[in-house]
């Protein structure tokens, strides 16, 4: 049959540009290719460019905003503490030998690998360098991690770079210096990236997992919502297969390893320093309510709670929309996703989790459907606007992060009318007077107390809260803290001898009058006689009458403390 000149069909490789007929020369032909292909590569090259700012101003703006964490958090040192006593004594102690008070036994430190970790590689001169360097290299992890997830997913760069932007609001509560938790986020991105590789077919990972199980249980409690996760994935790869064959040998066939590896997962919570016992304080840790803990409340009572909901409306807008354009039983983690969702506005330290999974996932899902398309349309018009607003924004953050240091870890002293922070005056006092004795701290304070004066000094209460302190203990520090009734009386049940108060606590503010009085002092509910014995704008050490220490009272604040100090 005779093809018509004007038949498509017999134009093999027809080009997106009409050539003129004055250049038909092959000369000719091939230079115009060659201006066509510079063209082409000048524009991708341009695109390329304009994602590379945009990523580059979303990790300077994600490094600006974590700067306000830069002081070193009260866990590391109850953690360390103990990584420091085991390797003194050269066992591992099943109770509690840090506090005076009614402890649990045994006392399970579900953070020790943290703090073996921590001490080790931080607490020596030049442990500020070596913390925030293992901090950034955790986040720098956590971020390859995600950005590999999102783009195995289909997910432009550029989307990633915008979702950072929008889930910092909640996901920095995860980013302190430093804590366990930033461990479980590096892990469960880690596992994310097995994940993937389980859903291409892949099952050597499996092994990995278990490794990484076995060292995410003994440095963080929080490898349970690992477990969880692992539990959707599962159920998701089996409905699945299921509904790819219809058979349930292929479903065995896809999924056996997952099957597999549940009991020696099993198996694995029982290689610890506790054994059985880890398991008890889960269930028991898992279940109890924590309303007087402040990261354990509902995410709008966070410290910027407009902001912080108006962001996670988005971001939660954003995985909705993608549910029904692309419909969630197709979205592999949806249901997880939305679980997690919901256990951060529950819960505010489980906002971070919940903005990695969803930095992961949502902006490769929204690439995928008609706002992604519209938004990459829009963007790649305006690229040379966007790369320039880029790097403005680049250079403020960095210029904002370079101005509050990012790269040091420093100890925020308590300063007149808060509390919180540390003690660093009447540590410093407790230890040049050579005190030895038995002090109430407050739950933000005991851990530091512990980690400078041990074993000198055993302290009342620390942040360890449910994993070491018999229920009641923290609602009776509240209650003494608060001035509540004949609050003395706690001093004489626990045989205390002494007290470090921040001035921020209605206590402080009751008995700052009293600080500079050389008479000593009655509380109510006590039988003995007390004197303050040091005090500066931000804290007070009053002391049992008994004691004869030099006496520093309206000693000047003293300045933000150099970790590891």
């Amino acid at each position: 049959m005779t093809r018509r000149p004007n038949d498509l069909s017999c134009q093999s490789n027809p080009t997106p540009f009409a050539l003129p007929e004055i250049m038909k020369s092959p000369a000719e032909n091939l230079a115009m290719s060659r201006i066509l292909s510079r063209i082409a590569l000048l524009g991708k090259r341009h695109a390329q460019a304009t994602t590379l700012m945009v990523l580059l101003f979303a990790l300077a703006a994600f490094l600006a905003y974590i700067t306000r964490v830069n002081g070193v958090t009260h866990d590391l040192f109850h953690a360390m503490a103990l990584a420091r006593d085991t390797i003194a004594q050269g066992s591992f102690p099943q109770n509690d030998t840090f506090a005076f008070t009614p402890t649990i036994s045994p006392t399970v430190h579900h953070e020790w690998g943290f703090g073996l970790i921590t001490y080790l590689t931080t607490a020596h001169s030049d442990g500020g360098f070596f913390l925030m360097s293992l901090k950034f290299l955790l986040v720098a992890l956590l971020f390859l991690c995600c950005y590999r997830v999102c783009r195995q997913r289909g997910g432009q760069p550029i989307f990633f770079a915008f979702s950072i932007l929008i889930a910092l609001p909640f996901f920095w509560v995860g980013f302190a210096t430093i804590r366990a938790q930033l461990f479980t986020l590096v892990a469960i991105s880690i596992q994310m990236v097995m994940l993937e590789a389980d859903w291409r077919g892949r099952r050597a990972w499996i092994l990995g997992w278990l490794v990484l199980l076995l060292a995410w249980l003994n440095i963080h409690a929080g490898f349970v919502i690992g477990a969880a996760m692992m539990a959707f994935h599962g159920i998701e790869r089996c409905v699945e297969s299921w509904n790819r064959t219809r058979n349930f040998r292929a479903v065995l066939s896809d999924t056996w390893h997952l099957f597999a590896a549940a009991p020696v997962a099993v198996l694995l919570l029982l290689v610890n320093p506790y054994g059985s016992e880890y398991i008890v304080y889960l269930a028991y840790g898992l279940t109890m309510p924590r309303p007087l803990i402040a990261e354990w409340g509902p995410l709008w009572t966070t410290y910027e709670p407009m902001q912080t909901m108006f962001f996670f409306a988005i971001s939660v807008a954003l995985l909705l929309y993608a549910g029904r354009h692309r419909h969630w039983t197709r979205l592999r983690g949806f249901l997880f996703l939305l679980f997690c969702a919901v256990m951060a506005v529950k819960h505010i330290r489980h906002g971070s989790i919940y903005g990695l999974i969803w930095l992961a996932y949502v902006p490769a899902w929204i690439s995928h459907t008609p706002l992604g398309d519209r938004l990459q349309v829009f963007l790649s018009r305006k690229k040379i606007l966007l790369a320039q607003a880029s790097v403005v924004m680049t250079v403020f953050c960095l210029g904002y992060a370079l101005w509050h240091p990012f790269w040091k870890a420093y100890l925020p002293v308590t300063v007149a009318g808060e509390r919180g922070n540390y003690p660093l005056g009447a540590i410093a006092y407790l230890e040049r007077s050579h005190f030895q004795g038995r002090l109430i701290t407050d739950f933000d304070t005991g851990a530091y107390v512990t980690w400078r004066l041990y074993p000198n000094v055993l302290v009342s209460l620390d942040g360890r809260y449910e994993a070491a302190f018999q229920p009641g203990v923290m609602e009776d520090h509240l209650a003494l803290f608060g001035c509540e009734g004949e609050w003395g009386k706690w001093l004489d049940r626990w045989g205390a001898d002494g007290l470090i108060i921040p001035s921020g606590s209605k206590l402080g503010k009751e008995l700052h009058r009293e600080a500079s009085n050389e008479v000593a002092q009655s509380f109510p509910g006590s039988n003995r006689k007390w004197k303050c014995f040091y005090s500066d704008p931000g804290t007070m050490v009053w002391l049992s009458d008994r004691y004869q220490l030099p006496k520093e009272t309206d000693q000047p604040l003293p300045s933000d403390g150099r970790y590891p100090q």
